[in-house]
C-alpha cells in the first residue's frame, strides 16, 4: 500500500493506493504541502483517502442534487459525488465521502491512467477538483473552518484577508504585495480561516489563481477586507451584520446541505464580531502595497 500526505489548512490528508504515489504526482504547487503546518495544539482533521482505482460509478436511485457537471447523493453522513465534466457522460471520477469517520474512496474513469507527465492525472483531475472539494466538506463537517474565496497575506506576521469575486483584483493585489515586498502572499484565490481554540488562523492553500500564489504557511487572522476597484486607495470600515452579509458570497461551502451550512454561518457569525473589517477601493499600482502597510501593520483585532 502506496502512501502520500499532504497538510493543508490543518486538514492532514492521507492518500492511499495500491499504485506508486509520490509529490511529484500532484502539481507543483504542492510542494511545501506535504509537510505538517505550524497550527497550534496540532489541532488537524483528517482525512484519508483511497484511491481505488478505476471504475467510476453511479450510485443508483435518484440523484438529490444535480448540475450539468456532476450529481450529488447523500445517505446518513455520506455523500456521493459523480463529477461528469459534460451533461451525461460517464463520469470522470466518484466520490464517497464518510464524514463522520473522515475516509473518502475515490475512482475514476478507466480511460484516465495515473501517469507522471507534464500534465499528471492528479493535477488536471484531482487536485483541481477533487482536493478543493473535500476539503470544502471536511471543514464544514467539523465546524472549525472554512475555505474563502480570497488572497491571502501576512503582513510581518499577521494575517489579512482580501475577499472578492472575480475581477475584485485578487491577483493583481497579490502580485503587488509580492513586487513591493510589503506581505508574504499565502494565495491569490483560495484560502483557508480555521478557528482554533479562541483565535483564527489564516492558512494558504495550493490552489492558485492567475497570478500563481500558493504558499505552506499559517499565520494569525488579524482582519478582513473586501475588494473593490476605485479613484484612490482607501478604506472603509464596515459593522458586523455588513461584514457578514459580505463573507456569506465568499464561502465556499456546500449550499445545499444544511446540517453543513448551518455551522460555516455560525463560523461566520463569529468572524464578523471578532475581527475588523474593511471595504477597500484601490488604485491597481504599487500605491496599494505601501497604503496597507501603513493603514494595517500593527492592527489588532477586537
Amino acid at each position: 500500500m502506496a502512501v502520500q500526505r499532504f497538510w493543508i489548512g490543518g486538514l492532514a490528508y492521507t492518500y492511499e493506493a495500491d499504485f506508486d504515489l509520490d509529490v511529484t504526482m500532484w502539481p507543483p504547487f504542492y510542494r511545501g504541502f506535504d509537510r505538517p503546518q505550524a497550527l497550534p495544539d496540532a489541532l488537524e482533521l483528517e482525512w484519508h483517502v483511497r484511491l481505488a482505482g478505476s471504475g467510476a460509478f453511479r450510485p443508483t436511485g435518484t440523484p438529490e442534487l444535480e448540475s450539468d457537471a456532476w450529481r450529488l447523493w447523500r445517505e446518513g453522513g455520506t455523500r456521493t459525488i459523480a463529477f461528469e465534466g459534460a451533461p451525461h457522460n460517464p463520469p470522470q471520477w466518484t466520490a464517497t465521502m464518510d464524514l463522520d469517520a473522515g475516509r473518502a474512496e475515490v475512482r475514476w474513469n478507466q480511460q484516465l491512467v495515473p501517469v507522471r507527465d507534464e500534465s499528471p492525472l492528479f493535477g488536471k483531475l484531482f487536485a483541481l477538483n477533487l482536493d478543493r472539494l473535500l476539503t470544502m466538506y471536511r471543514l464544514a463537517a467539523g465546524g472549525s473552518g472554512m475555505l474563502v474565496h480570497g488572497a491571502a497575506a501576512d503582513f510581518d506576521g499577521q494575517g489579512w484577508l482580501f475577499m472578492g469575486r472575480s475581477d475584485r483584483g485578487k491577483s493583481t493585489l497579490s502580485n503587488l504585495l509580492n513586487q513591493t515586498r510589503a506581505a508574504l502572499v499565502l494565495s491569490d484565490e483560495k484560502a483557508i480561516v480555521r478557528k482554533l481554540r479562541k483565535d483564527f488562523w489564516l492558512c494558504g492553500t495550493p490552489w492558485p489563481s492567475s497570478a500563481g500564489f500558493a504558499t505552506a504557511a499559517v499565520c494569525p487572522l488579524r482582519g478582513l477586507v473586501f475588494l473593490e476597484h476605485g479613484i484612490q486607495n482607501e478604506l472603509i470600515p464596515l459593522d458586523a451584520p455588513e461584514t457578514m452579509r459580505r463573507l456569506l458570497a465568499m464561502f465556499a461551502c456546500p449550499w445545499h446541505d444544511q446540517s453543513l451550512f448551518d455551522p460555516l454561518v455560525t463560523l461566520g457569525g463569529e468572524m464578523a464580531q471578532a475581527l475588523p473589517a474593511w471595504e477597500l477601493r484601490f488604485l491597481p499600482n504599487e500605491s496599494v502595497a505601501a497604503f496597507l502597510r501603513e493603514r494595517l501593520a500593527g492592527k489588532r483585532s477586537g
